[in-house]
């Protein structure tokens, strides 16, 4: 099921495949960066560590907003310009706004 959710999601969303990658929070366990093309972004979510719950995310020029799961379960949701990140322990996720 993660093989096809990944497939679906590059399919659907043409900023994981051509669009512009921005790091934007690296940690000792948690990595998130953005792909973003033509007002589409998509954040790629590594967690190697605990749960995580609240973690802020700036997201500088590519502005705020709530962001949909594409694949995995974690969640973004608007604070200012960016997001509060949550997203289980060792998992990976794929979130998307348009």
């Amino acid at each position: 099921a993660w093989i096809e959710g990944i497939a679906a999601a590059r399919a659907g969303w043409p900023s994981l495949t051509r669009g512009a990658r921005s790091p934007l929070l690296a940690a000792a366990d948690l990595y998130v960066y953005a792909r973003h093309l033509d007002g589409e972004v998509t954040l790629v979510v590594l967690n190697r560590g605990g749960a995580v719950d609240g973690r802020a995310v700036p997201l500088g020029a590519l502005g705020g907003g709530d962001f949909q799961p594409l694949v995995g379960d974690a969640t973004a949701t608007a604070d200012g310009n960016g997001v509060r990140l949550s997203v289980p322990a060792g998992e990976a996720a794929i979130l998307g706004r348009r």
